[in-house]
């Protein structure tokens, strides 16, 4: 994000600032985790009244402070430590000189207050041994107004590779980047320490590192599909095997026992549920007290994209090069019905398979035995389908596209938007919900589609129970209409 000035001392401290920012993390990894339980080791420790660096507690980080640096630079020190050794390592020296040219000026009024929420987008690329890395991090100012950094280190090694000095207003939030390369393993092990506040956080590629040595995913995320028997037991699924349960009052992780990403989510009951996703990955879930889910032989290694059933014993799921693979409630069969991909599929009650290849509608008429090919009239690709009935079926897709099947012919619905819908759901047939992946939402109210509210959010799946009780998600977002309003219910990342 942006640097801010603050005049021209800010710039003639910029070299010690940025020093500072290298011994941010000058522990290793490993070593941090004895600093964070070990009061006497932590580096920045002050009276959360005062700012760090002001030594003699007159709200004001100055040359007083640095007075009482150089009358006692040079000298050794032990517990419990003098205000003087700031970082208390045993040592009055150019270390504690760096944390107080780095908040130099800063008062009690002013003291940033800099809140670590989780870890937003880590992008790795490797070539030849070498690694370039982007960790971004998300953090909220909950004091007043001020500069802090951040560096990151290759936790392996525990070598400092970045540092970065920002801004924050009071009860600002943003994501920080720090930017940098090492010789390594493809793994990226990193440790975070943000200086201003003495918090330290370590992890693996998107993982963060719990207290007790446990990996946990952060606060990035990103859902695909939901699907629930109820308010109060929804599942989302989404990228690395994500797999979320939502008991009505807040989500927890379930156990997928894969990283592959999952697309699709449908079940029969809250103990009869299937994920689909990539290399022809299908999950079942049968309501184990443990929430882990089981790996089933799907027959495939085409990557899946959509499942849809009309009993625990008659599931369809659909993807790549116009594979379909069928559930008899004992096993999966695979075989090929079209050319092309197969994005999604909707079943009816009374069987009628409704499936979406490119800008088709596919229509399987159960009592027929026989396949319908509808063309939607545009060039744009369809989607997502869903519907109410066999003779009420909604598909979205590219260019705002909207197109519903009457139970005799396709017809093209003006939907007043040019954005791709991404997904689709209604609670009646004159109550539906089509949401685009940046985050507009329509509603069709039996005669035309109106724009409901734009969430300025990466949208990718919707599913409700009710009129009043409809789930969007999408990247690092969960959000609940309750018949009045959107609120975000999704999860976030409180550090142990």
């Amino acid at each position: 994000m942006g640097r801010k000035p603050v005049g021209s001392l800010f710039h003639r401290l910029v070299p010690i600032v940025v020093v500072a920012c290298l011994l941010v993390l000058a522990l290793p990894a490993h070593a941090a985790s004895a600093a964070e339980t070990n009061p006497e080791q932590t580096p920045f420790v002050a009276d959360g009244a005062y700012p760090i660096g002001d030594i003699n507690q007159d709200c004001r980080v100055d040359y007083k402070d640095l007075a009482f640096l150089g009358a006692h630079y040079g000298e050794t020190t032990s517990p419990p430590y003098p205000a003087w050794d700031i970082n208390q390592d045993g040592k009055v020296d150019y270390k504690d000189l760096a944390i107080v040219g780095a908040r130099y000026g800063e008062t009690c009024v002013t003291e940033p207050n800099f809140r670590f929420l989780g870890v937003e987008k880590v992008h790795k690329e490797c070539s030849f041994g070498m690694c370039t890395v982007t960790i971004g991090m998300a953090l909220e100012n909950t004091g007043g107004a001020g500069y802090a950094y951040v560096a990151a280190a290759d936790g392996d090694s525990g070598a400092i590779q970045a540092c970065n000095v920002f801004h924050l207003n009071e009860g600002e939030k943003a994501t920080v980047w720090v930017y940098f390369g090492f010789y390594g393993a493809p793994d990226l092990y990193w440790t975070v320490r943000i200086a201003s506040s003495g918090d330290t956080f370590r992890g693996r590629d998107m993982w963060l590192e719990r207290g007790d040595g446990t990996l946990d995913q952060g606060l990035y995320y990103l859902l695909l599909d939901a699907w629930g028997s109820s308010s109060s037991d929804v599942f989302a699924v989404g990228k690395d095997g994500l797999i979320l349960h939502y008991d009505g009052q807040s989500w927890e992780k379930m156990t997928s026992g894969t990283s592959q990403t999952l697309t699709a989510v449908w079940g029969s009951s809250s103990s009869d549920v299937f994920s689909v996703g990539a290399s022809g990955t299908i999950l079942h879930y049968d309501g184990n007290a443990a929430g882990t889910w089981i790996t089933m032989n799907s027959g495939t290694t085409k990557d899946l994209g959509g499942v849809w059933g009309v009993s625990s014993s008659q599931v369809v799921a659909v993807g790549d090069s116009g594979t379909a693979v069928l559930y008899d409630g004992t096993s999966w069969t695979p075989f090929e019905l079209f050319n092309g991909r197969i994005n999604d599929v909707w079943i009816s009650t009374s069987k009628d398979i409704f499936a979406l290849v490119s800008n088709t509608v596919c229509h399987y008429r159960y009592s027929a035995a026989g396949w319908e090919l509808m063309p939607a009239g545009t060039t744009a690709t369809l989607w997502a389908v869903w519907g109410f009935s066999s003779s009420d079926v909604f598909a979205v897709g590219n260019s705002g596209t909207i197109v519903h099947y009457n139970g005799t012919s396709l017809e093209s619905m003006t939907s007043g938007t040019s954005e791709t819908l991404a997904a689709v759901w209604g609670s009646s047939a004159t109550d539906v919900f089509a949401v685009s992946g940046s985050g507009t939402v329509l509603r069709y109210n039996g005669a035309t589609w109106s724009e409901m509210t734009s969430l300025n959010a990466s949208v990718q799946g919707i599913w409700g129970n009710s009129s009043s009780d409809v789930f969007i998600l999408g990247k690092n977002v969960i959000l609940h209409y309750d018949g009045h309003s959107w609120e975000d219910i999704g999860p976030h990342y409180s550090p142990p």
